[in-house]
């Protein structure tokens, strides 16, 4: 689900639907089991392996709760010449998700995946950092004095102001995943997985800018009701992931009776998230449309990551469908430059140039399999985002030549801010740290 406001975590929704759909058959590790369909199942135990039964059809149906809170604080550059930053604001994110997916398999080891996110809140909060005041003699750079000319922000982060969003449907997931190779069907060979998601822009539209105009007390009334939460970008994510089981000590391998494959399923993946804004997302300034021809002022920007771990597979029983597995890995998240949502989106109410960051980070999950029909899942993260800068638009094209911008044969961006963007004055993103948790259940038929 990509859900804007969700700045840097809302990226990883190309790797949370790769790995999203557990406890398939007890196969492959989670992140590379692909269910199918006009196929057959093994069963009975080691040495009765001929017997099998008709698997036609397998559809999977589930629902999962999340949380996510993140934590972070918003410096500004001070001077010109010498720029050093200076906290100025606490910034935190919480938000809760319920996923309802579905999963059908349509040939061997080849499968469709619907996901859709049900955003039932998002609260972005601020307030100032510790020792930062504003008023008369405070010594805050963004909040001086109400309808203060010099403020960046309309409200007095002193006691905390939040921005609330939701409820609503978020952005639908389609996707195609494919296993040309299986280790369950082949032990000498490693499950290779492909993937291809369609991130649909189905959430309603959340336009900052339209809340430019109102003041605090609007704002609060538009936020109680809940602000929109989509993006109208369309992303195109590409992964592959292996795995492979293994480690299966002599004595259970030599024994007829025991019913389970190896003990330990390492895995790895990949990914490219490539997005397209949509003609529905914020809609470019005229000049700057007359400059370039975007017809949007909003520029996702492209994503790549990995994630590797394993499995630990404690019990398994193949005949009857049964599995415990603890999972445990760590991702990290590549995000280019672009123009959009960021931590102070909400705060000034626009789109925001950032530079580009890395997120990285660790999860633990739990992996039951209670019977051949149904399964449970849950699990925490712990994250960690590289410091960036949130505002740092370019000030435009110098077309005559003199070495600046500012003059009116150049091309002056309508985006760039001379209290945000120009260097001495940017805001920049620090000390993040995010925490998430996640429920599930699985019904498969």
């Amino acid at each position: 689900m990509s859900l804007n406001c969700k700045y840097g975590h809302m990226l990883l929704a190309g790797l949370l639907l790769i790995s999203s759909f557990p406890l398939q058959k007890a196969g492959a590790a989670e992140i590379t089991d692909v269910i199918d369909a006009a196929d057959k199942r093994w069963i009975g135990g080691r040495d009765n392996n001929t017997k099998t039964k008709d698997d036609p059809f397998d559809m999977n149906i589930g629902v999962s709760f999340s949380q996510h809170f993140k934590n972070g604080i918003i410096s500004r550059e001070r001077s010109n010449y010498y720029p050093s930053l200076v906290e100025e604001m606490t910034y935190k994110y919480q938000d809760m998700i319920m996923n309802f997916d579905v999963a059908i398999g349509m040939y061997h080891d080849l499968a469709l995946y619907v996901s859709i996110p049900l955003v039932l809140r998002q609260k972005h909060h601020y307030a100032f950092a510790d020792g930062v005041t504003g008023g008369k003699n405070g010594n805050s750079s963004i909040y001086f004095l109400p309808a203060d000319s010099r403020n960046l922000i309309d409200f007095d982060p002193t006691d905390g102001f939040d921005f609330i969003h939701g409820t609503g449907i978020g952005n639908i997931l389609f996707s195609l995943k494919w296993s040309p190779l299986n280790d369950e069907r082949d032990a000498s060979v490693a499950t290779w997985t492909i993937g291809v998601t369609y991130e649909a822009p189905t959430a309603t539209l959340y336009d900052p800018t339209a809340l430019a105009p109102l003041t605090k007390q609007q704002v609060s009334a538009h936020t109680s009701e809940g602000l929109a939460v989509g993006d109208k970008a369309h992303r195109l994510t590409f992964s592959l992931a292996m795995s492979r089981r293994m480690f299966l000590p002599k004595e259970y391998a030599l024994d007829p009776d025991v019913n389970r494959r190896g003990f330990i399923d390492p895995y790895f993946l990949i990914y490219y998230s490539l997005p397209i804004a949509g003609s529905s997302s914020v809609a470019a300034d005229p000049k700057h449309k007359a400059y370039d021809g975007s017809i949007t002022q909003y520029q996702p920007p492209h994503i790549g990551g990995f994630k590797t771990g394993m499995e630990i597979v404690a019990y398994e029983n193949v005949t009857q469908g049964r599995k415990l597995a603890f999972d445990i890995g760590v991702y990290g998240t590549y995000i280019s430059e672009g123009r959009g949502y960021t931590p102070i989106t909400d705060a000034i109410r626009e789109l925001t140039y950032f530079e580009n960051y890395m997120q990285v980070g660790g999860h633990i999950n739990i992996v039951a399999k209670l019977a051949e029909y149904i399964g449970l899942t849950a699990g925490v993260t712990l994250g960690h985002e590289t410091a960036h800068f949130i505002t740092m638009e370019n000030s435009g094209e110098d077309k005559d030549g003199n070495g600046q911008t500012g003059d009116p044969a150049d091309y002056n961006s309508p985006y760039w801010s001379s209290e945000m963007d120009q260097i001495g004055k940017r805001m920049r993103i620090e000390q993040v740290f995010d925490f998430s948790y996640n429920v599930g259940l699985q019904v498969t038929f």
